[in-house]
């Protein structure tokens, strides 16, 4: 028979940042990409376990970023409804936004997998074997006397350790939301404040964030980006003997112009008397309607107040 000549084409194409990241954390992802490729070929079957893991969590970093990107579209149609809402007489909006908590809730399910799938790699480089970052640091610090590795990889945890715990880490308390939606209900079921829109007036609008529990849903999203990437990638360079990066090079690329509504009520007794600076929002929606909530507030407010231009596209 005949032979038949076959061509094949394999596309790894560019890190999935989703322009959510810097150009220097982008070559730094690049740069880790090289490492994976560059190694591969000579390496042994054990090297190229250690590349693939490497690869693994470079591929949960992606999916996490996925979401977010997914979020700031929602918040690209909060914006282009405001803008459609402030065009006319001044006036309220309220959404339920169940859609949009679906993917933030995604956004910390992937968020915490990409922990555990790093906290399996990390681990497993200091010999043990461990998938659930909680214990992460534990296992480091038996290290860390005797490792410049282990202490750098601490240094990089610590940055973000807070704001980790209460959101993805915390294990059996109120305080961690990722625990809520993995184990006990659905993420809406927290929800204390809508997604909101005040027109002030002729294109001006304040634009409310969708508040669960302690956490804003776009802010806590571009928080989630600068302090899982930081983790994650400096983490791997750190690792493969790359350059890690400054906290603050990790800075998420996506503007968020919603305000948290919380932050601006006034702390006051019930029934206090109403001022000329109050507002009234949808707190969560019922089965027969919703449960609204009319507060003063801070003046400050407005100087997060978004202008349209009545020719722009948001």
């Amino acid at each position: 028979m005949p032979q038949k000549q076959l061509h094949y084409l394999a596309i790894g194409g560019a890190p999935p940042h989703f322009d959510l990241l810097t150009d220097s954390v982008v070559q730094n992802w690049k740069d880790l990409n090289n490492f994976i490729s560059n190694h591969w070929k000579e390496g042994t079957d054990k090297d190229r376990e250690r590349l693939r893991r490497v690869s693994a969590c470079l591929e949960k970093l992606g999916t996490t970023l996925l979401q977010a990107d997914r979020l700031r579209r929602h918040h690209s149609d909060l914006l282009n409804a405001a803008q459609q809402l402030s065009s006319g007489e001044p006036g309220y909006a309220a959404f339920k936004g169940a859609t949009a908590c679906s993917d933030f809730e995604s956004l910390l399910l992937q968020g915490r997998a990409a922990l555990d799938r790093l906290t399996w790699f990390i681990a497993g480089e200091f010999g043990q074997t461990c998938s659930s970052f909680r214990k992460l640091r534990n296992i480091l610090v038996n290290f860390e006397k005797k490792d410049a590795i282990a202490r750098q990889i601490i240094e990089i945890i610590d940055v973000s350790a807070v704001w980790i715990d209460g959101l993805l880490a915390t294990i059996e308390t109120d305080q961690s939301l990722r625990d809520f939606v993995a184990h006990k209900g659905a993420i809406i079921e927290r929800v204390s404040n809508c997604f909101g829109i005040t027109s002030l007036a002729q294109n001006r609008a304040l634009v409310f964030d969708c508040e669960l529990m302690l956490f804003p849903v776009f802010r806590t999203t571009t928080e989630a980006v600068q302090h899982l990437s930081h983790l994650i990638l400096n983490s791997l360079a750190i690792a493969t003997s790359n350059r890690p990066l400054e906290f603050e090079t990790y800075a998420c690329q996506w503007r968020n112009q919603t305000v948290v509504f919380s932050e601006f009520v006034l702390d006051e007794p019930n029934k206090s008397p109403l001022t000329e600076h109050v507002l009234t929002v949808v707190r969560r929606m019922t089965p027969v309607g919703f449960e609204s909530s009319t507060r003063n507030v801070d003046p400050r407010i407005y100087e997060y107040t978004i202008e349209f231009d009545k020719n722009q596209a948001s």
